[in-house]
């Protein structure tokens, strides 16, 4: 899990009680998968070239990222129901965190913002050229 318990729980604002640890596991998994997935394109992750592991621990960065989507989709599941008309509703505060996040990590993928502890990997897909 790259995400901290702790900080998500301090980030969920609006669901704190009934808070555990299997559901917060459950969607920190979610959002270690999507992590991993997005950072393999341009990055060796989750393993080193040499097969051992580049994300133990995970760069402090991937740890804001992961604790600010998992309290994204906490907030997005737990807070998704409006208690009074029973219809769905957006919280603004989820969809903050999340594209915040996944702003942060975008920038990564593109080179923008800088993940010094991992190995970029050379790019498989190419842009064709401007005619």
């Amino acid at each position: 899990m790259y995400c901290s318990e702790a900080t998500v729980r301090t980030l969920c604002i609006n669901v704190r009680s009934n808070l555990d640890t299997d559901f917060i596991t459950a969607q920190a998994g979610m959002v270690d998968a999507l992590i991993d997935a997005r950072l393999a394109e341009s990055f060796y992750w989750p393993n080193n070239p040499d097969g051992t592991p580049a994300n133990d621990p995970p760069p402090t960065l991937i740890i804001q990222i992961a604790n600010r989507l998992t309290a994204a989709y906490i907030e997005q599941t737990k807070y998704a129901i409006n208690a009074n008309s029973g219809q769905i509703d957006q919280s603004p505060y989820a969809a903050k965190l999340e594209k915040t996040a996944m702003e942060i990590l975008e920038k990564c993928i593109r080179g923008e913002m800088i993940l010094s502890e991992l190995t970029q990997v050379t790019p498989l897909r190419r842009e064709a050229p401007a005619q």
